[in-house]
């Protein structure tokens, strides 16, 4: 007779696989002057991300999906573009 494994498969190699990516993009982001210089442009394109989604949503189906009072929140916070320029003139100069 014949036997079987039955042995279930690890995920440690999909893992081990998004870990290396995610610290890539980490080190792209953050560790070069291109990498900065696209990060800032994304965060550009997104900043008016949530105001532009209930335009449309307002146009589609007449009701919005963020609530005013979440856009008065936002000012509380410091935005990632501002922390982005400290790390920039906090990092040694190469």
């Amino acid at each position: 007779m014949a036997s079987q494994n039955n042995h279930k498969t690890s995920n440690f190699w999909f893992g081990f696989s998004l870990g290396i990516l995610g610290t890539g993009a980490i080190v792209y982001f953050f560790g070069t002057k291109k990498g900065r210089e696209t990060m800032q442009k994304l965060l550009d394109l997104t900043d008016n991300f949530e105001e532009t989604i209930n335009m449309l949503s307002e146009e589609l189906t007449g009701t919005t999906i963020f609530h005013e009072a979440k856009k008065d929140s936002k000012n509380n916070f410091s935005s990632l573009g501002s922390l982005l320029s400290k790390i920039k003139v906090m990092s040694p100069p190469r």
